[in-house]
C-alpha cells in the first residue's frame, strides 16, 4: 500500500482548514487523518510544541497524546502513520518552511500531493481587516502568498489549486474533484465534514465550531464578503498569478 501525504499550503484564512476537513472526513477517523496545522506540534521552537491544544475538545482528539513530538519535523509523518494506522495524512500546515523540511520524509512508497487554496487578495484583505491585522501583517501575508502561488511550478510533486469561493458555492462538485485529484474515495455527502469525527490541531475556528456543533453547520457564501467583492474575486481568479486549477503535474 502506498501511503499518501496531502499537503495543503496557503495563506492565513485562505481556506486550508476547510479543505483539510473535507478530505479527512470519513467514518474511520484515522483512515485519512487530517492532522491540521501540525507543524507547531513538532517544532521545539514553537510555543505549542507537544501540546495538543484545541484538539483535546474534538472527538478522538486524545490521539495526539500518543504521538511523540520529540521525533522532530523530519520524522513527523512517520510518527503519525505509526500511531494512527492511517493510509493518508492531510496536513494543513500551510507554510513553505515546514513543507521544505517535511519533504525529507518522502519515501519511495509515499505519494505526495500539494493543494493550494485560492482566495483573491481582496477577499484575503477583508479577512485580515476583520481580525484587525496590522498593515505590516497584511503586507507580509500577501507577499508570502504570492511567492507560494508562484512556487507551485517549481516543485516535483502533484499540485493543484482549489478556488475556495467555488468550493463554498458548489461543495459537492468541488469535493469530488479534490477526491479525484488525491485518489481519496468520494462517498455521498463527504463534503458535510462536520458529520464525521475530527481531531485536527489548531486551524480555523469556523471548522472547529462546525465539528463541535454539527447541527449549526452549513456552507454560507455570504460569509465570504459583500457581493461586489465576491464578483471581483471571480474576475481576479483568471489574472492573479499563475494558478493551475485541478492540473496534475507528474
Amino acid at each position: 500500500m502506498n501511503y499518501k501525504i496531502i499537503y495543503i499550503a496557503g495563506s492565513n484564512h485562505s481556506g486550508s482548514t476547510l479543505v483539510g476537513c473535507i478530505l479527512g472526513a470519513n467514518p474511520n477517523p484515522f483512515r485519512y487523518f487530517h492532522a491540521g496545522e501540525m507543524h507547531a506540534y513538532f517544532n521545539q521552537e514553537n510555543e505549542r510544541f507537544g501540546n495538543p491544544g484545541a484538539a483535546k475538545k474534538m472527538i478522538y482528539g486524545d490521539i495526539w497524546n500518543k504521538i511523540n513530538p520529540n521525533v522532530g519535523l523530519e520524522n513527523a509523518y512517520s510518527e503519525i502513520f505509526a500511531k494512527t494506522g492511517a493510509e493518508g495524512i492531510i496536513d494543513s500546515s500551510k507554510y513553505l518552511k515546514f513543507f521544505n523540511q517535511s519533504v525529507y520524509n518522502k519515501k519511495d512508497n509515499w505519494d505526495v500531493y500539494v493543494i493550494i487554496p485560492y482566495k483573491s487578495f481582496n477577499l484575503l484583505i477583508d479577512s485580515y481587516k476583520k481580525r484587525k491585522f496590522s498593515r505590516y501583517q497584511i503586507n507580509n501575508n500577501l507577499l508570502y502568498y504570492k511567492q507560494l502561488l508562484n512556487f507551485i511550478s517549481s516543485i516535483n510533486f502533484k499540485v493543484a489549486s482549489v478556488d475556495i469561493v467555488s468550493l463554498i458555492e458548489n461543495p459537492k462538485d468541488v469535493t469530488k474533484k479534490l477526491c479525484k485529484f488525491t485518489n481519496i474515495p468520494y462517498f455521498d455527502k463527504k463534503e458535510l465534514y462536520w458529520n464525521y469525527y475530527s481531531c485536527h490541531l489548531y486551524g480555523a475556528g469556523i471548522q472547529r465550531s462546525h465539528c463541535l456543533k454539527p447541527w449549526e453547520a452549513k456552507y454560507d457564501i455570504s460569509k465570504i464578503s459583500s457581493n461586489s467583492r465576491y464578483k471581483l474575486h471571480k474576475n481576479m481568479r483568471n489574472i492573479e498569478n499563475k494558478i493551475v486549477e485541478y492540473e496534475i503535474r507528474d
